[in-house]
């Protein structure tokens, strides 16, 4: 690709990806700032053209929900430069999300279905954590700026590092802080 976007600013506006999703092109930030994106397979950032080719800021999500494993893999983590804005984990029975590269998500993030399943290495949320029961959380390290909400909870080899200000915390917590 040689520098190819996506736009994306209206609540109403709305991706279904089937296969595998790739974002290698030019800039994104201040292009994806509001819809949503499902995605039932892989999610790949790359960097050929810009460290900022999936750049999420406002109210845009992107939604996993795929019946298998699910590759979530970004080149160039990081709040300026690419990142997820809000990211929900909604997988069906037999799914889940495997991360790697430390995602970097300056919104929220929440597990929807009690089949949701989190995986891999660590994470960043600036925003808030939730999740509901039977729904499973098993990272390396999770780095959390926002308040945690549990309905199941993290995995006992998960290291929670908590990164903000009067943070709150519901529910069970059975990993590291």
């Amino acid at each position: 690709n040689t520098g190819g976007t996506i736009t994306m600013s209206s609540s109403l506006d709305r991706l279904n990806v089937t296969g595998s999703v790739t974002f290698n092109g030019g800039s994104t930030t201040g292009l994806l700032t509001a819809g949503q994106i499902n995605v039932s397979s892989n999610f790949t950032q790359s960097d050929t053209t810009s460290t900022s080719s999936f750049s999420a800021s406002g109210t845009f999500k992107v939604r996993f929900t795929g019946s298998t494993t699910q590759a979530v893999t970004m080149a160039d983590p990081g709040s300026g430069t690419s990142h997820f804005q809000d990211l929900e984990v909604a997988n069906a029975s037999g799914g889940q999300v495997n991360v790697s590269g430390q995602p970097q998500v300056n919104g929220n993030l929440s597990l929807t279905t009690a089949t949701a399943n989190l995986t891999g290495s660590s994470l960043t949320v600036a925003g808030n954590l939730s999740n509901v029961a039977s729904s499973q959380i098993t990272l390396t390290s999770l780095y959390l700026g926002g308040s945690l909400s549990l309905g199941s909870p993290l995995s006992s080899s998960t290291w929670l590092l908590l990164t903000g200000t009067n943070q709150t915390f519901q529910g069970s917590f059975g990993g590291n802080v």
